[in-house]
């Protein structure tokens, strides 16, 4: 079985209904991912069949919640383009920002982006601070940017009014969402539901926490 066959399976299998075009260009990106990697740390090293089940496939759990849901996707500290660049591949007709500040990385999705011919994607090049003239999104995300406590205030502001937060989670994120409540912090964003990711990552697979926006 060649990397494109496994990769068509694992979707198959997770139920991510993804179209040929969607699969061959989140497969394209993971040679990339692999390439690149070899001569800068982007993520962690390892062959093109783990650049696929722990990176694209991994991105993909958001799919089935953002597509024909979310028109335009806000991704901070997106790093390699995960998960908004393969978010955005999928669904061509949403339009994605990623959030990066690291020239290394900036300089792969930039590539990528042009590789690809992915026109619905825009690279920021810094650090997402508040107060910034940013737009607003319909819905955000991070993979691993930082805890709700200081993501979730971050982002409210850019996004409309019942606007959702998709936030990726893995073993420690019933603490963090433990915290956020004990801390409470002064946002208009309001817990919705957890949901397990199709698609598992590691032993304790990937949670999946969503927050809305409503304005008072």
């Amino acid at each position: 079985m060649n990397g494109l066959e496994f990769l068509q399976n694992e979707c198959k299998r997770a139920g991510f209904a993804l179209d040929d075009a969607g699969l061959c260009l989140v497969y394209r990106y993971a040679e990339e991912l692999l390439k690149w990697s070899k001569k800068m740390n982007l993520v962690t090293r390892g062959d093109l069949q783990t650049m696929l089940t722990d990176h694209v496939l991994d991105s993909l759990c958001l799919y089935p919640l953002v597509h024909k849901s979310c028109d335009s996707l806000l991704d901070v500290g997106t790093g390699a383009g995960l998960p908004g660049l393969i978010l955005g591949a999928v669904c061509p007709e949403m339009q994605v920002t990623l959030v990066e500040p690291r020239a290394k990385r900036v300089s792969f999705l930039r590539h990528v982006v042009r590789t690809l011919k992915l026109v619905n994607i825009r690279i920021v090049p810094t650090r997402l601070e508040p107060g910034m003239d940013m737009g607003q999104f319909s819905g955000a995300t991070s993979r691993a940017f930082a805890e709700l406590a200081l993501f979730l205030p971050l982002v409210e502001p850019y996004l409309v009014d019942n606007g959702v937060v998709y936030c990726m989670k893995g073993a420690k994120g019933e603490e963090e969402f433990a915290k956020f409540e004990k801390e409470n912090p002064q946002t208009s964003l309001q817990f919705k539901e957890k949901v397990k990711a199709a698609y598992p990552l590691g032993e304790h697979g990937r949670c999946l926490m969503m927050f809305v926006k409503y304005e008072n």
